[in-house]
């Protein structure tokens, strides 16, 4: 062996014995450092134990198991114990900063991965409140002091929030596993609503359940969500009090909705804070299928005498822009029941209940927009087709509208549900055909009305007794109707002055009453 080769060979035994040595020297540091920076020079809000570290520096990864974490000040003060408390399976960091480790007490690295976190959140404070406290405040803030990632894996995690002040659940997800790529958290980032930057995402939610301030829930079964799709199962908004309850809580009327869907698409999602810090969505197309949606009001309750604003209104002053290409409710159900007596609610049903709108647009920086239009295709007391078109323009200040369609083929009878507690009245014969074309704004509507019917007879009853007909008012009743068009549509002129404490469709349900009274009575 010639003696370059000796000497290159030394060099070689050498540096792998200095890079041996200070990868031993390396590994016993930082298995010295990282339990420090954990826990005892762990600058974040939190207290963070575990059973066991794992480190490699050639492969830089870290790998540590049965966590838990708890508030520093829950340690302490266990009247105010609000923060995040979390227990782990296991927690890998890979791709880890040696550097960063040594010197700036600190863990960054490319990924992080937790598995099967069990997390509780308790908001609000049993005693004096502090100040309100956020995302940022409670999760990302305390973190990113100790540990800063581009990638977070999340697998088969639970989590809770909890009010203190009452101690129920107001939030319960389950079986929730994330992937985000891309993050950055920076100063400016911190002050914004969503605290960190991010390129990509995925979201799969198991079940979920959320308790409103109100007397609502909101519950799903599976949510898949990334950048740009959504999807929800079995989406239910349920009203947590029976109506004599939510009737008794109430100092005017107000609606009373339980809401069912067996799935809820939204395609083609786009959504951000822009510019001072206003929320952006776009959606190519929403999709609720299988709606089973009831509404329910007691008119026996005080009037509430605030402006109901028409739809477009409603659109033109929403605090977000919104752009909405197209919303669909397919094979849907659709209950309105109102109450005005003791005899108890009239009901009005719709099923099946398909509507398509297009060009749901917020008004928020906006000049020109297409006009908003809504097609209804539904069987009206699930027995009589009913087509509408129904259209009006975000931007228009005046709050025009047009609606127009037909009922055909509908028996009376069908509307027992409805004219029994409603008018106290019960009907017979057929509708053959109704048609309106209705025009509006703000201050009223007015427009054509046609009916066609057959044999038309009506029976009314008596106010004290319901169960006992009326005889006197059953031959008056009888006596001002004409009981048939003799197969022609008689036609008639509405034209009704908004009340502008009621809703839009109590202006559309005037129009009605307008043009059957003017076809069907005598007088």
């Amino acid at each position: 062996m010639s003696r370059k080769v000796k000497i290159a060979l030394y060099v070689v035994i050498i540096t792998l014995v200095i890079v041996g040595v200070i990868q031993l020297l390396t590994n016993w540091w930082l298995n010295e450092k990282l339990p420090q920076l954990i826990s005892e020079k762990n600058k974040s809000g939190y207290s963070i134990t575990y059973k066991k570290l794992d480190l490699s520096v050639w492969r830089r990864s870290i790998g540590i198991k049965d966590i838990i974490l708890i508030p520093k000040e829950a340690l302490t003060d266990k009247e105010n114990t609000a923060g995040v408390f979390a227990k782990i399976q296991s927690v890998s960091l890979d791709n880890f900063s040696i550097t960063d480790v040594l010197f700036r007490d600190r863990i960054k690295a490319g990924s992080l991965t937790v598995i099967k976190p069990e997390v509780t959140l308790y908001k609000g404070q049993k005693s004096q409140p502090k100040k309100p406290r956020n995302l940022s405040d409670d999760v990302v803030k305390p973190f990113d002091k100790v540990v800063a990632v581009s990638e977070l894996i999340v697998k088969n995690a639970n989590i809770k929030m909890i009010d203190l002040r009452n101690d129920k659940t107001v939030l319960k997800a389950e079986d929730v596993s994330v992937s985000i790529d891309g993050i950055i958290v920076d100063s400016v980032q911190m002050k914004k609503k969503i605290p960190f930057k991010f390129e990509d995402y995925a979201i799969t939610i198991g079940k979920l359940y959320y308790k409103t301030k109100g007397f609502y829930n909101i519950s799903t079964g599976t949510i898949a969500c990334t950048n740009e799709n959504f999807m929800a199962d079995d989406f239910e908004f349920l009203c947590d009090a029976d109506r004599t309850t939510f009737d008794h809580n109430l100092k005017t009327e107000r609606d009373l909705y339980n809401i069912k869907a067996k799935r809820v698409t939204l395609n083609g999602l786009d959504w951000k804070f822009g510019k001072n810090e206003r929320l952006s969505v776009i959606g190519k197309s929403l999709v609720i299928d299988r709606a089973n949606a009831n509404i329910y009001r007691n008119k026996t309750i005080t009037d509430d005498l605030r402006k109901k604003k028409l739809y477009s209104q409603l659109l033109r002053e929403l605090k977000f822009d919104l752009d909405l290409k197209e919303l669909r409710l397919v094979n849907s159900t659709l209950e309105y029941e109102e109450k005005i007596s003791e005899r108890g609610p009239g009901k009005l049903r719709f099923s099946p209940f398909n509507l398509r709108a297009t060009n749901l647009r917020s008004g928020f920086g906006q000049s020109k927009l297409p006009a908003v239009n809504i097609s209804i295709n539904a069987k009206f007391m699930d027995v009589s087709p009913l087509v509408v078109a129904w259209s009006f323009n975000t931007l228009d200040k005046t709050d025009g509208f047009r609606i127009r369609g037909s009922i055909t083929k509908f028996p009376v009878e069908r509307l027992q549900q409805f004219m029994k507690p409603y008018l106290n009245f019960e009907g017979s014969g057929d509708l053959d055909k109704v048609i309106f074309d209705y025009s509006g704004n703000d201050d009223g509507a007015h427009g054509k009305f046609a009916v066609e019917y057959d044999d038309l007879k009506f029976k009314a009853f008596k106010k004290d007794d319901p169960k006992k007909k009326n005889k006197v008012l059953t031959a008056v009743a009888n006596l001002l109707v004409k009981n048939d068009s003799k197969e022609q549509l008689k036609h008639a002129d509405v034209s009704v002055v908004r009340e502008k404490d009621k809703s839009f469709y109590n202006m559309f349900w005037k129009c009605m009453q307008d043009g059957l009274k003017k076809t069907l009575l005598i007088i």
